[in-house]
């Protein structure tokens, strides 16, 4: 009897272990890379998306595009719509694959669109899409996504535009050029009165794509800049450690024809602090990053005087990219520090007397922030 039991259970996980019946197949799957978002007529949206073609034909790796040699090896489809799965729809009565958003790598937001319309408001689909990632990158292009995604579908000698323009953003995010910032964070942030989301921005330039920095946020919508030194400088007053080349002025008793130094961030240890002056908030941030000297002027280095005019000319200049930085921030309404949800956090009896966050914009473009800094160089540089 025990036999006949184990017979007809090793018989029913066979009948239902004999396969899948929803097979894909990858030579008919259009696996979409990047999505672009620009301002269309009529008030609707220009929706852009690229694929790679899987076929035989296809050719080597690398951008491509139509060659009679080689094949399509990337596909690049355009819609106007009003939302992004009327795009779709319109997608599918052209293309003879089966499109799917679950390799997506960034969605690419064009600037006049980033300024005009609610960014997230085009986020829903991939966030109600159970076959859609909501961990793409969301990017905002200095000029026309559209443009970008077309001419960076035919590069050549470069990955796919959607694995290149990942790699590009992550390097540089390494280096603290641009942020990191993808669907979820920035659903997140946005949705949290007191902080406002920071996004990648980069350019199409020739055959290349280029990080230029920093897309500022406020309300949804794109209201500022930062470049990607004025960024390295926002990370190093956040206390987030990264891989910084900072550019400073020797100081002027120091003999040299580059009148520059480099270093790049090793640690930084940050410390913020907010007080209420006459009823207004004030922040005040000491900033100690330990660098690395990494080109400058011959000299003794290793004498305390000659080392401390270095640090303390590193220390202004790094000071006064804070100041310049900071007043970028207010003048685009953007707290990217988070400060009024650290007010909303610990001071919620002031944060409701103003008039919660609509009461919080007006203070913050005239609030005052003050920066300490105290680099410590703690590496020469190597000979080879």
């Amino acid at each position: 009897m025990k036999k006949i039991y184990m017979f007809i259970i090793v018989l029913v996980v066979m009948i239902f272990l004999t396969g899948c019946w929803d097979q894909n197949i990858y030579e008919k799957i259009g696996f979409i890379l990047n999505t672009g978002i620009d301002l269309g007529s009529d008030d609707k949206v220009l929706i852009t998306q690229s694929y790679p073609i899987i076929s035989e034909t296809a050719g080597n790796s690398g951008g491509g595009g139509p060659d009679e040699s080689e094949g399509i090896k990337v596909e690049t489809i355009r819609a106007k719509s009003n939302l992004l799965r009327e795009s779709r729809e319109i997608f599918r009565l052209s293309t003879s694959l089966k499109l799917e958003g679950g390799k997506l790598q960034s969605i690419l937001i064009g600037s006049d669109f980033a300024r005009e319309r609610n960014i997230s408001e085009y986020f829903e689909l991939y966030e109600r899409d159970i076959q859609s990632t909501v961990q793409a990158s969301v990017v905002v292009v200095d000029g026309n996504a559209s443009e970008l995604i077309t001419k960076g579908a035919r590069f050549k000698g470069k990955p796919r535009l959607g694995i290149y323009i990942n790699e590009v953003l992550k390097r540089n995010f390494m280096a603290g050029y641009c942020p990191d910032t993808d669907i979820i964070e920035y659903d997140i942030i946005n949705t949290t009165p007191g902080i406002s989301p920071i996004v990648p921005m980069i350019k199409l330039e020739g055959n290349n794509i280029k990080v230029t920095g920093t897309a500022l946020i406020d309300r949804d919508k794109m209201t500022g800049q930062l470049d990607t030194g004025e960024t390295a400088c926002l990370y190093l007053a956040m206390g987030r450690t990264k891989q910084s080349e900072i550019i400073f002025d020797l100081p002027e008793d120091i003999q040299s024809e580059k009148k520059k130094g480099a270093v790049f961030t090793r640690k930084v240890i940050t410390k913020s602090k907010i007080k209420f002056q006459d009823n207004a908030p004030t922040i005040h941030f000491d900033i100690k990053p330990k660098v690395i000297l990494d080109e400058y002027t011959w000299g003794d280095i290793t004498d305390p005087e000659y080392q401390n005019k270095l640090e303390e000319s590193l220390n202004t200049h790094i000071e006064k990219c804070l100041d310049n930085t900071f007043k970028k921030l207010q003048a685009a309404k953007c707290d990217a520090f988070g400060i009024g949800d650290k007010i909303r956090a610990y001071h919620y009896d002031y944060w409701m007397s103003i008039g919660e966050l609509d009461g919080w914009k007006k203070i913050y473009v005239k609030m005052t922030a003050t920066f300490d800094v105290k680099s410590q160089i703690v590496r020469y540089g190597e000979i080879k």
